[in-house]
């Protein structure tokens, strides 16, 4: 028993230096290209929910509050993952797939290393966020998902309204301002 807990953490920790070793090759894995929208925002604060709570059911034994999450939000997170794909496409052409799956491996590594450092208060902390998200109405995820400190875990500042009024508005001849604003 010892021996297979000891096997699978040596295995956990090479898998989290491969996955830092191809973000530090990847282009512009660890830190987005640009800034996200609101909405774009609150649907990738809602992945870092997501993979937060996946790692918590695995690692705390809370497979059914996980999977009344997921029944519960299903199609809050499949329409979630329409949004993201569109994002990453955006921001990464051909290469958003891609980077996408990379985030979401980044979060749950993150996730997992956070788990690991003292499983005991971890596990007890998440079952209480279990209950108060599932205490959220479906309408409510992505706000509830935006505002936790955590939100921000994936790595995209949010645009403020005055970059976005200036990318929706072009005008022909004007001098593009090349000076990004963020929050």
């Amino acid at each position: 028993m010892w021996v297979d807990r000891k096997l699978r953490r040596r295995a956990f920790g090479t898998i989290a230096a491969a996955t830092v070793m191809l973000f530090s090759l990847g282009e512009g894995t660890a830190f987005a290209k640009s800034c996200a929208s609101e909405v774009d925002y609150a649907a990738l604060s809602l992945r870092v929910l997501q993979s937060d709570l996946m790692v918590a059911g695995l690692r705390c034994r809370e497979h059914g509050k996980f999977a009344s999450f997921v029944q519960k939000f299903g199609p809050e997170l499949r329409a979630n993952g329409g949004t993201l794909k569109k994002f990453f496409s955006a921001q990464y052409g051909g290469k958003g797939n891609n980077q996408l799956d990379l985030m979401v491996t980044r979060l749950a590594n993150n996730s997992s290393s956070r788990a690991g450092v003292d499983t005991h208060s971890y596990c007890r902390e998440t079952v209480g966020m279990f209950d108060e998200v599932l205490s959220v109405k479906a309408a409510e995820i992505k706000s509830y998902a935006a505002a936790r400190p955590a939100a921000g875990a994936h790595g995209y500042k949010r645009c403020s309204t005055v970059k976005l009024v200036e990318d929706a508005i072009q005008i022909p001849g004007a001098k593009k301002n090349t000076k990004k604003v963020n929050d």
